[in-house]
């Protein structure tokens, strides 16, 4: 995004995009007060999705501290699985996709 009003646009772009290639849909958006998410489109929007958004406060990133952790969690075990089974850089991508699946199905 070159600008914050472009944020509705590119949330529900994301959120058909994960509709239709994961058939999955969003139940929950976290994020700080940013004015970008607090827009009265945005809020229409997620009414009508029914997608409940939880708000954090503003320039805390302890309030972060779970995501940042799974984040690094994530890539540590993506880095560890790329190098034992010695796969070409460009399946990086798939391989933090596999790990994460791994995770959501352990």
């Amino acid at each position: 995004m070159s600008q914050k009003s472009e944020a509705l646009t590119s949330y529900k772009a994301y959120e058909a995009w994960l509709d239709m290639q994961h058939a999955a849909k969003l139940k929950r958006l976290q994020t700080d007060h940013s004015g970008e998410h607090l827009s009265h489109g945005f809020d229409t929007h997620l009414k009508a999705h029914s997608t409940v958004c939880s708000l954090t406060v503003h320039d805390t990133p302890e309030e972060n501290g779970v995501s940042e952790h799974l984040n690094c969690t994530l890539l540590k075990h993506t880095c560890v699985m790329h190098l034992a089974a010695d796969l070409p850089k460009f399946l990086w991508a798939e391989s933090m996709q596999h790990v994460t699946w791994l995770k959501n199905h352990t």
